[in-house]
């Protein structure tokens, strides 16, 4: 309790790290924090997480998430790297920012079995990356615009 941020790398290669949950008034994920977790079984973050850091989850693979924070600013490079168990995910149009300059930096990059990425934001954000939804391989994940988080909930 009381935790708002953890600092880079701060359990980086934890192979063993079995966390399921992540404490409320957690506000900032740096980079490289759970690289390599692959114990880790997330499958929601808490509502306050505003950005979260380049190779954060970083070969996760064990991690289940379907919706990010309403909270969400930013998203930087490859955060999401080899989550394979991400499959569909919704992000709010409050994310101004996704990184995603190359198809090598995009946040879902490795991400194989991610096939849709829905959003409240009713069109691309200028700030979102050109590679935004990358997944590897020429892959894309399809977009979703103007779909509710009550809607998108709905479909799972």
């Amino acid at each position: 309790a009381g935790i708002t941020s953890v600092g880079n790398s701060a359990f980086s290669g934890c192979k063993k790290l079995a966390l399921a949950a992540l404490p409320e008034g957690l506000t900032k994920i740096g980079s490289n924090v759970f690289r390599l977790c692959e114990s880790m079984v997330l499958t929601n973050l808490p509502d306050s997480i505003t950005s979260i850091g380049s190779n954060a989850f970083y070969g996760c693979s064990g991690i289940e998430l379907t919706a990010l924070p309403e909270s969400l600013t930013s998203i930087e490079s490859i955060a999401f790297y080899g989550c394979t168990k991400l499959k569909k995910i919704w992000i709010t149009k409050n994310c101004k920012t996704i990184y995603g300059s190359s198809q090598t930096s995009a946040p879902f990059y490795e991400c194989s079995n991610l096939t849709d990425i829905y959003t409240d934001a009713p069109s691309k954000q200028s700030g979102w990356g050109t590679y935004f939804n990358y997944t590897g391989d020429g892959k894309q994940a399809t977009v979703h615009y103007n779909v509710s988080k009550q809607e998108f909930e709905a479909m799972l």
